[in-house]
């Protein structure tokens, strides 16, 4: 098979799993809506950015550790060879 074949299946792939979700969502979304609304809060779109801005500092922390974990890797690898062959 060709590359491109197997990028475009993965894509209409990723495309059908995010329309699901999407659709998932909606109900959700509504009710949380619903209940805000209730509480007289704003609605899911009003909160949006201050919740993307939770999560972009969460994905950097997640980031910091993996790099961490990446640099440290090869030496914890080579240490727990070193206590296997012992």
């Amino acid at each position: 098979m060709k590359k491109r074949t197997i990028w475009g299946a993965l894509a209409a792939l990723a495309a059908l799993y995010a329309a699901k979700m999407a659709l998932k969502m909606a109900s959700d979304v509504k009710r949380y809506n619903h209940i805000l609304s209730m509480s007289n809060e704003g609605t899911v779109f009003e909160e949006t950015p201050e919740l993307m801005m939770q999560v972009l500092k969460q994905e950097r922390q997640t980031v910091k550790e993996w790099i961490n974990f990446m640099k440290s890797f090869p030496s914890d690898l080579a240490r727990y060879m070193k206590i296997e062959s012992m």
